[in-house]
């Protein structure tokens, strides 16, 4: 069953998978701070994969050039499940399959 998938205004087919990519930035007005505030000092990437490999190869090549803050990313595998039944909405929702990608 294709369903509409909010916020990103698609439609997919209900339990549709994907890999999403995520990992850590430092802002460049933080660079040399004692402390960091990771709400305001940090900017926080990802992207979306359709199949896993995908997503791991991208991690290992993000985490190999130093891109960054914690020296890792993850990959967390997501399907489109219901957000609202009744009216018909769904989105991406993260399971937990994770992965820690590091070189």
């Amino acid at each position: 069953m294709r369903v509409f998938v909010s916020p990103e205004r698609v439609y997919e087919e209900l339990g549709a998978v994907r890999y999403r990519l995520s990992w850590e930035l430092l802002k460049p007005e933080a660079e040399g701070k004692e402390e960091i505030d990771f709400d305001r000092d940090l900017d926080y990437r990802s992207g979306s994969f359709k199949t896993k490999k995908a997503a791991i190869n991208n991690g290992k090549r993000i985490v190999k050039l130093g891109s960054t803050f914690f020296g890792v990313a993850v990959v967390t595998k997501q399907v489109v499940d219901w957000l609202s039944e009744q009216d018909g909405i769904a989105e991406w929702s993260d399971t937990s399959d994770r992965e820690t990608v590091e070189v």
